[in-house]
């Protein structure tokens, strides 16, 4: 419609002729220019109505807490209509800290901050216009936003400083309704490998309807493009804040789904890792790692690159602080670092307690911080070299049980391509403390829905003890099963939800490990 109007205005040049054309759409009526005369058709569709309240909106960012020095990363802003009202057009608008923390309002080059890539929608382009703020200092400077109009049609300004970057984006929705789901739009954007490591850089977002709360480009007709807050310098906009670090790190241990048998037949390793910001070094690095009081180093320390000097904890029982600390020193690191070592969770605590309680036997767990710290020296010329850390806390999670199970599932049909009409093989490892000894073991195994117990298969049990292994076929007294699904040939038993359960009975001593195998053949799409 607003074609239609602009068309007018340069036909004619007159603001009075103008004024008639949108007196006249705002009836509804289509116009047609002869001359110098107007002449108004019949079968013009009506004029849109405006609601009685204003649509509103709002915009969420969930940025991440850091991001590496150097990086291409990715943050959402979240769009919702918060209104009883249709809104039309939906936009947003979005200010980075371009200049970052030496900037200084353009005045300090290079600009160290983030700086706009794209956005996109479900993986579609979003069409974005950005823009840097213009001229340099402390004093904000304006942009205009393209999506928006005044009461006068003119695009509304956005100030900010100098340097910085406003991103105006067009939603791929001519409207937004009450109670349509909230649209995550993914802003990507870089950071400057010059930024400084620690310093919280800030991004603020807006939203709005470019279209007010018609369909319509009738700005001239008291319904101009709506935006909240209403404020036009950041002031009160939603905003959140990443962190620029250098180095990243993480901790891992080895033991199935991170839970162990206790005891020294169960020994276990921790692998620490750390990834330096691309083209970054770090000097005089060290991993420092605290032991839990609950565990007991073994040593087979290992490192890359290798290390120079190292403080370990004893080998002979679990130690509180400070004897329970790991440090490894590396002279120098660039990319990445790694150390290993071994451990296992012994019958008591460096205090003489007892890790898993005799009586219950339920799981303790060992929880372990990691720090990794160094000197880095900057690639930009204007910051000091300077001792960076990353903290991993509270780190990695061990369970310590007294008895343990783990289960996985092939198809030994089509292996790593699965489809109706396979049959699958679970399996079930056991492990038992060596503090521990069971008797009348209850296992129930249920399948999921669409899985059939194949008949025709009979499980096998594997028993490792002292490190010799034992295995045969498991007695039909030891594995009942009970089907629940429609047309079974076995009793059903009302259980909701459960198709097939495989019960084994078996007595496990101290220093044992078990490894039971069970098939359930062909999927198939019979109902519960």
């Amino acid at each position: 419609m607003s074609m239609r109007i602009d068309h007018f205005r340069r036909m004619f040049f007159a603001h009075d002729i103008a004024a008639r054309v949108n007196q006249a759409l705002a009836r509804g009526v289509w116009l047609l220019a002869i001359g110098i005369g107007l002449l108004a058709t019949s079968n013009a569709a009506p004029a849109q109505a405006r609601p009685s309240s204003a649509p509103t909106e709002s915009v969420t960012l969930n940025v991440p807490s850091q991001v590496m020095i150097g990086q291409d990363f990715s943050f959402t802003a979240t769009f919702a209509n918060n209104s009883a009202e249709t809104g039309y057009g939906p936009i947003i608008g979005v200010i980075l800290p371009t200049n970052g923390a030496d900037g200084n309002g353009n005045t300090s080059l290079p600009l160290d901050g983030i700086t706009f890539l794209s956005a996109t929608y479900l993986g579609a382009p979003v069409v974005a216009t950005a823009q840097v703020f213009p001229g340099s200092g402390i004093t904000p400077t304006m942009v205009t936003d393209p999506y928006t109009y005044d009461s006068n049609g003119q695009p509304l300004p956005v100030y900010g400083t100098p340097g910085d970057t406003f991103v105006s984006l067009q939603l791929p929705f001519g409207s937004f309704t009450p109670g349509q789901p909230p649209a995550a739009i993914t802003i990507n954007a870089h950071l400057s490998n010059y930024a400084n490591v620690g310093a919280p850089l800030t991004i603020r977002a807006r939203g709005g309807y470019e279209y007010g709360a018609t369909p319509l480009n009738d700005w001239c007709c008291g319904d101009p493009t709506i935006v909240s807050p209403l404020t036009n310098d950041g002031t009160g906009w939603p905003s959140a804040s990443t962190t620029p670090t250098v180095m990243t790190v993480t901790k891992s241990n080895n033991a199935p789904e991170s839970e162990t048998a206790t005891g020294p037949d169960f020994p276990r390793q921790y692998a620490l890792a750390v990834n330096i910001a691309p083209g970054q070094t770090i000097t005089n690095f060290h991993f420092i790692d605290t032991l839990p009081n609950n565990v007991q180093y073994q040593g087979g320390l290992s490192s890359a690159p290798a290390f120079i000097t190292v403080t370990e904890p004893i080998t002979t029982a679990p130690q509180n602080p400070p004897g329970n600390t790991l440090d490894v020193s590396i002279p120098s690191v660039t990319n990445s670092a790694s150390a290993g070592f071994t451990f296992f969770v012994p019958i008591s605590d460096a205090n003489q307690t007892y890790i898993v309680d005799p009586s219950t036997g339920a799981c303790a767990t060992s929880t372990n911080p990691l720090i990794v710290s160094g000197t880095w020296t900057p690639l930009d010329p204007r910051d000091a070299p300077t001792v960076v850390t990353a903290t991993l806390a509270p780190g990695n999670t061990l369970s310590d049980c007294s008895l343990v199970v783990q289960k996985s599932v092939t198809d030994v049909t089509n292996p790593g391509a699965p489809s109706p009409l396979d049959t699958v093989q679970y399996t079930l490892n056991f492990q038992v403390s060596d503090y521990f000894a069971f008797q009348n073991i209850n296992l129930q195994d249920f399948l999921p829905d669409g899985i059939h117990f194949d008949p025709t298969f009979t499980p096998t049990l594997t028993i490792t003890s002292h490190g010799n292994a034992s295995s045969g076929a498991m007695s039909a007294a030891n594995y009942p099963i009970t089907d629940h699904w429609t047309g079974a040939p076995s009793p059903v038993i009302t259980w909701a939800g459960i198709s097939t359960s495989v019960v084994s009975t078996r007595m496990l001593s101290g220093r044992e490990s078990l490894a039971a195998g069970e098939a359930a053949g062909r999927d198939s799409n019979s109902g519960p």
